[in-house]
């Protein structure tokens, strides 16, 4: 016997530390970002990026205006990658919905060349996989 309880011998817990600093009881939840992966790490891993971190991204005004669209635009790859991979390992195809703050007129957004060119990107990412399911249909 290993001494491991097999309840839990596909789960993983992490802790990264943030910050360069002294771990103390008053900083520790500030310092230190964790949690547990099951053994399903691709669905582990889209449900954190898209329920903590794509947020606090999307949330977060203090970057310049060029990096935090940069930004955006990478992280809406790597979202629409991961769902892709993470639904493929089950059969399935599943299109990623950006997060985006489209709450100002629609001819404001229209105007906004990095918004629509980062929509584009998901619109080419969708179109891709539709093909790829259409042609899984015709062989």
């Amino acid at each position: 016997s290993s001494g491991i309880n097999a309840e839990y011998g596909e789960q993983v817990s992490y802790f990264i530390k943030l910050e360069p600093v002294k771990l103390t009881k008053s900083n520790f939840n500030r310092a230190v970002t964790y949690g547990t992966c099951n053994s399903d790490y691709m669905h582990s891993l889209l449900g954190t990026m898209h329920s903590v971190y794509a947020p606090v991204f999307f949330k977060n005004t203090s970057w310049p205006e060029s990096v935090r669209n940069d930004f955006a635009a990478q992280l809406h790859k790597f979202m629409a990658c991961l769902t892709d991979t993470a639904y493929k390992m089950e059969g399935k195809t599943v299109l990623y919905i950006p997060e985006e703050d489209i709450s100002t007129s629609l001819e404001k957004c229209a105007k906004n060349k990095e918004l629509v060119a980062r929509l584009e990107t998901s619109v080419i990412h969708w179109t891709r996989q539709i093909k790829e399911v259409l042609s899984a249909q015709d062989a």
